[in-house]
């Protein structure tokens, strides 16, 4: 095992970047540390190296344990390693849940800070519906009720588990008239948890593909819109795109008694390569 340098390997939820992280700290101490020197280590094309670090590339499965071996990481380091790896190259909704879960289940409670355990909460997509109906039923949110609403369908197990993560949380608590939610709205997990954000929108975004089959059109709202604009346009769309969330948000808070639970997905993304001007 090499002698351990570097970043500490649980404060990151994007395995490259840790490992650019402790590739910078290794080269500031040896100058001769290298892509060559890391290659020749793991067994990986030190090309291939570059364009991890780059974002451009992930590490092979059979490349892991050579990694975590170079970065001397321990058994629960290494296991903590191979899950970020995993959640970095998921490509369904249940393999990204499995693997933030595996990662966070290695992940010492006494190292987290409050902001990083609130990154739980992003694990599954059925915690902020529940979140907000505990705030809706008040008293009358049983586990089994709030299992009997939740679409597509969560185990009694399931919601209980989210309860208690909530309560732990600080989310939610229970007062005179039930349970009480502590925050308005959740904003997003501190800067550094990209992944797990990603890997939550990505969940919404499979709902929102179940919704065109286990929902009737007058139960929702679905388009699509196909435009063409000056990509240098792209900051005033995302100012209209916050100003109708705004819009909503304050439409939900002002709703004198909802009586149902909606997500809202808007995105805005090219499915073109820019054009350059007089082609």
């Amino acid at each position: 095992m090499d002698a351990p340098a570097g970043p500490e390997i649980f404060e990151y939820l994007d395995y490259r970047a840790y490992l650019r992280d402790y590739y910078q700290a290794r080269k500031a101490k040896d100058a001769f540390f290298s892509y060559r020197f890391m290659a020749g280590r793991t067994g990986v094309d030190a090309g291939w190296i570059a364009k991890v670090l780059a974002g451009q590339e992930h590490l092979s499965q059979r490349a892991v344990d050579p990694f975590a071996r170079l970065c001397g990481l321990g058994k629960r380091e290494a296991e903590f390693f191979s899950a970020l790896v995993s959640l970095a190259k998921s490509r369904s909704t249940q393999e990204r849940a499995e693997a933030f879960e595996r990662a966070m289940s290695l992940k010492s409670p006494s190292r987290a800070t409050l902001g990083e355990r609130q990154l739980a909460f992003y694990g599954r997509w059925w915690h902020a519906p529940i979140r907000s109906l505990l705030g809706l039923l008040g008293r009358n949110s049983s586990v089994d009720r709030v299992a009997g609403l939740l679409r597509p369908r969560v185990s009694i197990a399931e919601v209980r588990a989210s309860i208690e993560l909530l309560e732990g949380l600080g989310l939610v608590k229970r007062g005179r008239s039930g349970w009480e939610l502590q925050d308005a709205f959740v904003s997003n997990p501190p800067e550094g948890a990209k992944a797990a954000v990603r890997a939550y929108q990505a969940d919404t975004l499979d709902l929102a593909k179940e919704a065109l089959e286990n929902h009737p059109p007058q139960a929702r709202d679905i388009s699509s819109l196909t435009l063409a604009f000056d990509h240098r346009d792209l900051p005033s769309i995302r100012e209209r795109i916050a100003a109708l969330r705004d819009n909503l948000i304050q439409l939900s808070a002002e709703t004198p008694r909802p009586d149902c639970v909606y997500q809202v997905n808007m995105q805005v993304f090219p499915v073109t390569a820019v054009v350059e001007e007089g082609r």
